[in-house]
């Protein structure tokens, strides 16, 4: 029996030999590792039935042809990504919780119970909190964020710091956009002469003889 192997445009990549239908399986592994053309959507036609190659490592076949949905895939790849960043959003939150109950007696806050590193995530976590981060999207998040948060601030060092961490992360960020700024100035400078120059020529060719 003749198998025909065709690309996802229908393009003929080739074709092979095969003695009989359970035997194309191991046959077209070895046709795909000796033609580079072929890839996920290639389809194979022997006798009157038609598979599609789904994978190549490892090599997935589907009886029947099956056109790649281009939406389909973007739209399962925008799933698996916003599944992916909830799910890294609850481990972040999750351990930020470990932290936080580590500082409880009873229920009663107490901040000498954590080490200096478990303290700094802390007041890392409050602030990207209060800085209205982008990390933290989830509604559930967010109350837990702001829910601690508060209990945190009832305690006097945790508040000066929290202040303190503030202000030091907007002094940052100014300190980053003059340094932009900076950077922009020769950029802008020659801008300027270049516009300078422009009208000067138009001057001078409106005042030319000729004209």
């Amino acid at each position: 029996m003749k198998a025909f192997v065709f690309s996802p445009s229908n393009h003929n990549l080739g074709k092979f030999v095969i003695a009989s239908v359970e035997s194309l399986q191991s046959s077209l592994e070895e046709f795909c590792s000796q033609n580079e053309k072929v890839s996920p959507y290639s389809y194979v036609e022997c006798g009157n039935k038609t598979w599609t190659i789904m994978s190549l490592i490892p090599l997935t076949i589907e009886e029947g042809r099956i056109e790649r949905n281009f939406l389909k895939e973007a739209k399962e790849a925008k799933e698996a990504e916003q599944a992916r960043q909830e799910a890294k959003e609850k481990n972040s939150i999750n351990h930020f919780v470990s932290i936080y109950e580590k500082s409880l007696v009873n229920e009663t806050l107490d901040l000498t119970r954590l080490s200096w590193s478990d303290f700094s995530e802390m007041l890392n976590y409050s602030r990207w909190f209060l800085s209205g981060s982008d990390d933290f999207k989830l509604e559930e998040s967010q109350n837990t964020l702001f829910r601690i948060s508060q209990s945190l601030m009832r305690d006097p060092f945790f508040s000066k710091m929290l202040d303190l961490s503030l202000a030091a992360s907007t002094e940052a960020k100014l300190d980053e956009l003059n340094q932009r700024i900076s950077d922009l100035k020769p950029v802008l400078s020659q801008i300027s002469k270049t516009s300078h120059t422009g009208a000067a020529v138009a001057i001078m060719g409106m005042n030319s003889p000729e004209n």
